[in-house]
Order: structure tokens, then sequence, then C-alpha cells
């Protein structure tokens, strides 16, 4: 998944924990992914993007991917 951003906020990179600037909730189960593209997470958040690699999702299956902006 792949979000561009409004050019006019701030991603907040630490928005659920140091450096945790995703949430995805799938399966009842909600984890935090980091803002840093440089790791094996598969999630990124800067300024421009929001990327999360979601895998295979089933047929009716419900993800939710949350991040957290300041707009300016």
């Amino acid at each position: 998944m792949n979000d561009p951003l409004a050019t006019t906020g701030t991603a907040q990179l630490s928005a659920y924990a140091s450096g945790q600037g995703i949430r995805i909730s799938r399966g009842g189960t909600d984890t935090t992914r980091t803002s840093t593209g440089a790791d094996a997470d598969g999630a990124s958040l800067d300024n421009a993007t929001m990327q999360a690699t979601l895998g295979t999702l089933l047929a009716g299956e419900t993800v939710r991917v949350c991040f957290q902006v300041t707009i300016r």
C-alpha cells in the first residue's frame, strides 16, 4: 500500500512509540511498524509518503493501516 501525503503536513514518525509511526490492525491484532524504510518490517513513513507491505489479503478480510500527520 502506498499513500502520498499532503504537502502541507508533517508526518508524526513516533506517533505510536519511539520510531513507530505506522500501526496495522489485522485479524484482531495491532502491530506497529518503524517509520524508517531502512529496516525489514516493510513499512516507511516520511513527509511525502506512507508505504506498508501487507502481504496476501483474504477475500473479505479487513486490515487497517493508521498513521498521523500534523497539518500546517
